[in-house]
Parts: structure tokens; C-alpha cells; sequence
């Protein structure tokens, strides 16, 4: 067994692994992020282009309204003119009485007309012409009649209230009616009062023999119901005499009885009285004998005593039936008298409705005769105003002929009046839109220029031909020019067509705008003509392509902020860092690239870009803040923002760049 020495084998020392691990994943993951931010990352990508303003195609050719010396100018070239402000001026052809002239004649007929309406109206003032004085005055008579007339009606037919302020003549005139009107419906009126009087009267007849109807009916009651008592008391009594006979029968026949046996008490004690002088028998028998015999006699004599009670009882109640049968014929007899005045007072409350029914009937006629009285009254004067009417409309018509005359008038002296005010008008020359001037034909003496106030035809001008509200001319000079009819004076620039910016592209950038273009004209071409919100979308094939301005009607159509192709433009008269930029949006670019310049060392493309503000505002916030219209020829220099990209991208474009270098090289 060999033995192992352990001193004797090498030692090797060696790092620890974990750093480098650490260190290789670093590496990894901050490879990893940049990837991935280079990935994820956008920032803008813009193309920058220089140029200059220039002034929107557009302008508009003035021509001479009329074959004429222009005697005064009132613009130059370059100057902003406001619509209708004056131009220049032809010498005056038309003197200013002629026109005068005809506006007095005008006048004329318009009051005269005035004062027919007034005088329809009801509204004279001054003065009648001797003419129309009679006309009017019973024109206006026949008014006032009509209005007294209306008014009584209304107060005494229509109840719509009372009288009115009148003059003398119409207070009479309505004195005269209301009296009239007051007697006949007075008279009718007491005719029905009677009537009503006679009503009541018999109303109350009636409820006084209603009142008795009542009476004689609890009287007619209460007899009856005595009739009832005393019948009931006869029965009583009838019933009284029937038990009393009964009883007198039993009586009787007691009484027979009675006598039977007395008879043989008799003839027993008659047999008994020999027996006992024979001594056949005792003497006490024969006294019990006698005693029944005293016993049957007395017994005899008391049921013919009861007998003639009964009889009498019998009388009794035979004359008291007597008594309650003269009794009962008695209440007959009254009930037939209650009857017959209950009878007499029914047929007096019918009389008394009767009555009553011929009087309501006779009131009925008589308030239809007091109506037919105020319906007459009324139509009388309805009638009496119908044919004032007809006699106020024959005025009117009159007054209708004369103004239609003078209306003919006016129609001739208004073709007049414009025929001179055209002659007039066209000695001015105005503005027909707001813009810039340039091309005046037109020019200036020397030593042309004239003061406003001191110039005749400039106050001609001002005084004369400019109507209220209208520019009034900034310049007044002296000219000489001889223009024939519809030539062209001068130019302007209307103002909605403004200033743009034109700026040219370099090749390497032009496909990174024309594909941005694609993109905003595939989104708006559809919605060519099409008007959202009160913005019309404006992208006709072949022509420039506009977003709309307001960001709703973008978000409408789905367009993001790059979308539009937005320009950031930098004037150079305004420094970008006092002024800020303008912001803008390309329109469209030329087809071909534009030929070299000395200017521009390079083929270009022409690309046109609509500018959001016309203007810059100096000192912006202050009391002396101005603001500073664009000029032509201004130089700009813009940044075309066409979008976001992507970090990555960008590098992968430049490193696909380098590559195609290298495929070149020889």
C-alpha cells in the first residue's frame, strides 16, 4: 500500500464565476432594453424646406363702368381697400339740380300720398285742399256718425260698456238715439212687468189654494177616520145586542126550566099536604116540600127578572146602534162636503196653473217683443252705419284713385331718380370686394395730391355720392386718364384668399411628404363637398386637399394631428424666439421639380402651404399691442412634420442605407 504525501501535489487558486455572470447579464439586459426602447420609442420625424410668401391665386379685374375721363384717384398700388370704398372718379357727366330736381318732386308725391293715408287713417293735420275739403269733411262726418252709432250698440245692445267722449254734434246725435232706444224698451218692458205681476198674483193664488188643499185634506182625514170610529163603535154595539139576546134566549130558556120545575115542586107539595092531615107522612117533609116550592117559585121570578134586564139591555143597545147609524150617515155627509171642496180647491189650483201657463206664454211673447224692439232699434242703426260705410268706402275710393295716380307718378319719377342716381354712381368707381390694390392703370399728375376738404369733386364725392355707412376715400389726387368702357383699371386681391407659403423640397425628401399626402387625401377624398358642423371638407381629386379647421370635424373623421401634414413656419422678419412661428398645413406639390435658381442651387420641388393666421401680434399683452400683417416676399423656413418613427427603424434605414453604399463600390 503506497502512501499518498499531500504536501507534495501543486495548488491552484481560481476567481469566483458569479461576477462574470453578473457582469455578461448586464450586458445582456442593457442590450435587451435598448432594443427594446429603440423598438418602442417614436420620436417626430420632420423635413425642413425654405421659401417665401406669396399672395393666394384669386385676384380680380376691375373694368371702367362707363367711357370717361378719371379726373381723381383715391388708391395706389399696394394699398387695402375695404368693399364699397372708392376707387376713382370720372368727371361728372349728370349735374347734381337734375337730381335734386327729381328728389323734390318725389317728396311731393309721397305727402301727398302721406295725407291720403292720413286722411284714411284718421289722422288730418294742416290744412284740406279745396278740392277734396267737402269730400273729406263728410268723410269725416260720416266717421263720427258711425262712431256714436257703434257705441250706443255696443253700451245698449252688446252690453260692452258705456258712452265715450264726443263732441258737441255727437253728443246730441247720441242723446237723440239712447232716448229713443230707452222709450221703446221702457215701453215693452212695463208690458212684461205687468205680466210678471199678474204671475206672482196667480202663484200665489195657487199656494194659498195649496194651502187649502191641505187643510180640507186633514179635515177629509179626520173625518174619515171619526166614520171609522163610529162604524167601529156600531159593530161594538151590534156585536152587545147580539150577546144581550143570547143571553136573554138562555134566560128564556131558564126561565122555562124553572117553571117546569116549580110546577112539580107544586104537584108534589099539592100530593104531600093529604098524606100529611092522613099522617101518612111527618110534617117536616111536607115543609121541605114548601121550601122547594118558595126555592123554584123565587128562582122563577128571578130568571124573569134577568129576562127583562136583558130585554132592556137589548133596547139600550138598539138605540145606541140607532144612534151611531145617525151618527155614521152624519160623517157621510161631512165627508162627502170635505170631498167636494177638496174637488173645488184641485180645480182652482188647475185654473191657477192655467193661469199661470197663459201669463209665462204672454211674458214669453212679450220679451220676444221687448228683443225684436233692440233687435230693430240695432238693426237700424246697423243699417244707418252699413250705409255711412258704403259712402265712407266711395271716399276711400277716391282717395285710392288719386294716390294709385300719384303711385304711377312716383313709379316714373323712381325710374327717373335711379336712371340719375346710376349716372350718378357711375362717375365713382368703389370696391366691389375687400383686398389689395396692384395693377392701377390710372396715374397721378405730378404734385397730384389734394386735400379732401378743399377739393370740390372730392366733396362732390363724399357729400353726394357715398351712402351712409360706406368707406370714405383715403386719398384724393389729381389725374388724367381716358378709359373706354369695360376696360381694366386695376386688380384686386380679394382677402379671403390671403397670403400662403411656398416652399421648396429637396429630392431625398419629397416621398416622405407625397406619402403623408396620400395618406390625409385617402381620408378626405371620400368626404369631398360633404359639410360637417358648418365646415365644408374641401379634397376634390387633383386639386389641393384641406383638413377642416375645427378639431371636433376632425375627430369626426378619424384624422390623428399628423394626419394633415402640419408645418411649423418660421418667418424670418419675425425672429422665432420673440415671435413664435406660424403654424401651417402642405396643400399640395407640383408634379415637376422646378429648375435651379441663383437662389436655389437645386432641382425642387414647389409645395404650397396654408397658413392658420394671417398676421403677427407685437407686443402681445400690452397697451400698445399691434397687430402685423404677413407680407409677399417674405422669407420663411419650415419643418414638414410627417410623422413619428421609431427609433429602431431610423437606424435600420440608415445601416440598409450604408449597405447599398457598399454594393456600389468598385
Amino acid at each position: 500500500m503506497k502512501s499518498v504525501i499531500l504536501s507534495e501535489q501543486p495548488v491552484i487558486l481560481e476567481k469566483p464565476a458569479i461576477w462574470s455572470h453578473v457582469f455578461l447579464w448586464m450586458i445582456m439586459l442593457m442590450t435587451t432594453s435598448a432594443l427594446v426602447w429603440a423598438y418602442l420609442a417614436k420620436i417626430e420625424q420632420a423635413v425642413p424646406a425654405v421659401g417665401q410668401l406669396e399672395l393666394k391665386d384669386g385676384s380680380r379685374d376691375i373694368q371702367a363702368p362707363t367711357t370717361g375721363a378719371v379726373v381723381r384717384l383715391h388708391v395706389e398700388d399696394g394699398d387695402r381697400v375695404e368693399k364699397n370704398q372708392p376707387l376713382l372718379t370720372f368727371s361728372p357727366t349728370a349735374p347734381g339740380a337734375d337730381l335734386d330736381s327729381v328728389k323734390k318732386v318725389k317728396d311731393a308725391l309721397e305727402k301727398e300720398n302721406k295725407f291720403y293715408e292720413d286722411v284714411v287713417n284718421g289722422r288730418i293735420q294742416g290744412p284740406l285742399p279745396s278740392n277734396l275739403e267737402s269730400s273729406i269733411k263728410d268723410r269725416q262726418s260720416l266717421i263720427s256718425q258711425n262712431q256714436v252709432l257703434q257705441a250706443l250698440i255696443d253700451e245698449l245692445y252688446l252690453n260692452r260698456g258705456g258712452g265715450g267722449s264726443f263732441d258737441q254734434s255727437q253728443q246730441g246725435l247720441y242723446i237723440n238715439y239712447r232716448s229713443e232706444y230707452l222709450s221703446r224698451v221702457a215701453a215693452a218692458q212695463g208690458q212684461v212687468q205687468e205680466l210678471e205681476k199678474q204671475l206672482k198674483q196667480a202663484v200665489d193664488a195657487e199656494t194659498a189654494a195649496r194651502d187649502q188643499l191641505l187643510i180640507a185634506n186633514q179635515q177629509l182625514n179626520y173625518a174619515q177616520k171619526q166614520l171609522e170610529n163610529t162604524e167601529q163603535q156600531l159593530n161594538y154595539s151590534q156585536e152587545q145586542l147580539k150577546s144581550a139576546e143570547q143571553q136573554r134566549r138562555l134566560a128564556q130558556e131558564q126561565l122555562t126550566k124553572s117553571q117546569e120545575v116549580f110546577k112539580s115542586q107544586k104537584n108534589i107539595l099539592d100530593r104531600l099536604a093529604p098524606l100529611v092531615q092522613e099522617g101518612a107522612i111527618a110534617e117536616l117533609q111536607k115543609e121541605r116540600q114548601d121550601q122547594e116550592v118558595l126555592k123554584s117559585e123565587s128562582e122563577v121570578l128571578r130568571q124573569q127578572d134577568q129576562i127583562k134586564q136583558r130585554e132592556g139591555e137589548m133596547n139600550s143597545r138598539r138605540g145606541e146602534i140607532n144612534t151611531r147609524r145617525g151618527e155614521i150617515n152624519s160623517r157621510r155627509g161631512e165627508i162627502n162636503a170635505r170631498e167636494g171642496e177638496f174637488q173645488k180647491i184641485q180645480a182652482e189650483i188647475e185654473r191657477q196653473k192655467g193661469e199661470q201657463e197663459r201669463i209665462v206664454e204672454s211674458i214669453n211673447r212679450a220679451q220676444e217683443q221687448l228683443q225684436n224692439t233692440k233687435d230693430a232699434w240695432a238693426r237700424e242703426l246697423y243699417t244707418r252705419i252699413a250705409d255711412n260705410q258704403k259712402q265712407i268706402a266711395s271716399s276711400d275710393s277716391q282717395l285710392s284713385r288719386l294716390k294709385l295716380e300719384n303711385q304711377k307718378k312716383l313709379s316714373e319719377v323712381n325710374a327717373q331718380l335711379e336712371k340719375a342716381q346710376q349716372t350718378r354712381d357711375t362717375q365713382l368707381m368703389k370696391a366691389p370686394i375687400s383686398g389689395i390694390i396692384y395693377d392701377l392703370k390710372p396715374s397721378s399728375k405730378e404734385k397730384a395730391e389734394l386735400e379732401l376738404k378743399n377739393d370740390d369733386v372730392c366733396q362732390y364725392v363724399i357729400t353726394s355720392v357715398i351712402k351712409p355707412g360706406e368707406p370714405r376715400p383715403q386719398r384724393c389726387k389729381e389725374a388724367y386718364y381716358e378709359a373706354q368702357q369695360t376696360e381694366k383699371l386695376l386688380k384686386i386681391l380679394p382677402d379671403e384668399n390671403g397670403i400662403e407659403a411656398v416652399v421648396y423640397l429637396e429630392n431625398s425628401n419629397v416621398a416622405l411628404v407625397l406619402d403623408s399626402l396620400r395618406r390625409k387625401r385617402e381620408k378626405l377624398e371620400k368626404y369631398n363637398g360633404k359639410e360637417l358642423d358648418g365646415e365644408k371638407i374641401d379634397c376634390e381629386k387633383g386639386k389641393a386637399c384641406i383638413c377642416p379647421e375645427k378639431e371636433v370635424n376632425r375627430q369626426k373623421l378619424d384624422l390623428n394631428a399628423y394626419d394633415c401634414v402640419p408645418v411649423e413656419v418660421n418667418v424670418e422678419a419675425f425672429p422665432a424666439m420673440e415671435f413664435g412661428t406660424v403654424q401651417g398645413e402642405v396643400t399640395k406639390i407640383s408634379k415637376d421639380a422646378e429648375a435651379p435658381t441663383e437662389l436655389r442651387k437645386y432641382y425642387a420641388f414647389k409645395t404650397t402651404i396654408k397658413l392658420k393666421s394671417q398676421n403677427f401680434t407685437l407686443n402681445k399683452g400690452k397697451e400698445n399691442q399691434v397687430e402685423v400683417a404677413l407680407q409677399t416676399g417674405m422669407a420663411v423656413s419650415s419643418n414638414i412634420n410627417i410623422g413619428k418613427r421609431s427609433v429602431l427603424q431610423m437606424f435600420v434605414d440608415r445601416f440598409t442605407g450604408k449597405l447599398d453604399t457598399f454594393k456600389n463600390v468598385k
